[in-house]
C-alpha cells in the first residue's frame, strides 16, 4: 500500500516510539500517581514494537489519522485531556466515597460512657483526707 507523499512515513521509527513514550508519560506530569504509567527503561523495546504495531494499524484501517493536519488527530488531542481529567475527577469523588464509608464504619454508635458519681458536691468536701494522717482523727471522731 503506497502512502501519500504528505503522509508520515514509516521511515522513523526512533520518533514514533518517543512520541510513542510520551503519550504515556503526559499523565505523569499532571499528577505523581500517574507516574508509573510512563514507560520505564525495560520496557522500551515492548513500547517501540507496541508503536510500530499501532502504526501499521492505522496505515491498514485509519491512513487518514496518519495526515499532518487530521481532523481525527485535532479532535483526539482535544478530547484526550478532558477525558483523562473527568477520569482523574471520578477517581478523586469514588475514593472520597471509600473513605467516608471506611470512617463511617469507624465511628462507635453509642456515645462513650461518662464517669457518673453517686455522691453530691458537698458531700465529697467532707470526705477529703488532707494530710498523711488525717484517717486517723476521722476514725476516732466516728467512734
Amino acid at each position: 500500500m503506497a502512502s501519500p507523499p504528505h503522509q508520515l512515513q514509516n521511515r522513523s521509527p526512533g520518533k514514533r516510539s518517543v512520541v510513542f513514550e510520551h503519550a504515556f508519560a503526559i499523565p505523569g506530569h499532571v499528577a505523581p500517581q500517574w507516574r508509573p504509567l510512563a514507560i520505564q527503561l525495560g520496557e522500551r523495546d515492548g513500547a517501540r514494537a507496541a508503536s510500530d504495531a499501532a502504526y501499521e494499524l492505522l496505515e491498514i484501517y485509519y491512513p487518514g489519522a496518519l495526515l499532518p493536519g487530521s481532523d481525527t488527530l485535532a479532535r483526539l488531542l482535544i478530547l484526550g485531556p478532558f477525558l483523562i481529567g473527568k477520569v482523574m475527577v471520578a477517581r478523586l469523588i469514588i475514593a472520597q466515597h471509600k473513605r467516608d464509608q471506611i470512617e463511617a464504619r469507624a465511628k462507635p454508635t453509642e456515645p462513650p460512657p461518662e464517669f457518673k458519681t453517686r455522691r453530691k458536691e458537698g458531700d465529697q468536701a467532707e470526705n477529703v483526707i488532707r494530710g498523711a494522717f488525717d484517717w486517723i482523727d476521722a476514725q476516732a471522731a466516728a467512734e
